[in-house]
């Protein structure tokens, strides 16, 4: 009977022990050394921040990600390259083609000069030509001036005659006028009135 009461004052006194106990706030948990070498390799340290670029430095562009493009993409791609490289053969094609044009076009202006440079040759050796030819028939109109100048005034007028009244005039025009006057009047007066015009209008 004894025994039994001081059991249950025993209990009474460990749980109210506990109780009070219970209202205490529990210790940290120690770690054991191998849990702590678990944690460790566990949560890896933390990577340093990387630095930031300077002010002339500029990012690389990311490489592009296939893997991402659709089939409708890829094929817009390959017709922007083929239609580029097909433009870029006709640019080619047009190149050559003005090339070949500026060749002809210097060859033809070289022609061109050539025959230029004939053409004022010729010129001037017409010019020449003329200029001696009339020379030489100023010469010759000067010589038969002193041939009719040396004549009879009536022999030279009938001479005169049938001459053309061009060449009449010139070689009268070179004839003093008192023989003029004498080679006009033994002419026909038609023929004198004529030449006498055209004397005047000289």
């Amino acid at each position: 009977m004894l025994t039994g009461i001081l059991v249950l004052a025993l209990l009474k006194v460990g749980i109210s022990a506990l109780d009070f106990w219970g209202k205490f706030p529990q210790p940290a948990k120690v770690m054991e050394p191998r849990e702590v070498h678990a944690q460790d390799r566990s949560e890896p340290p933390p990577t340093p921040p990387a630095p930031e670029p300077g002010p002339e430095s500029s990012p690389s562009p990311a490489p592009l990600d296939e893997t991402i493009l659709t089939p409708e993409m890829v094929a817009h791609i390959k017709e922007q390259k083929e239609m580029l490289a097909k433009r870029e053969q006709e640019l080619a094609e047009r190149e050559a083609y003005l090339r070949q044009m500026e060749k002809e076009i210097e060859g033809r202006l070289k022609e061109l000069i050539a025959l230029q440079e004939k053409i004022q040759k010729a010129q001037e050796e017409i010019r020449a030509y003329r200029e001696e030819k009339e020379q030489a028939r100023s010469a010759q109109i000067r010589s038969l001036a002193r041939i009719y100048g040396n004549m009879k005034p009536k022999q030279a007028g009938q001479l005169m005659q049938n001459m053309e009244n061009d060449l009449v005039v010139k070689i009268i025009a070179l004839m003093k006028a008192d023989q003029a006057a004498k080679i006009l009047a033994s002419m026909d007066v038609k023929k004198a009135a004529t030449i006498s015009k055209a004397l005047s209008s000289r």
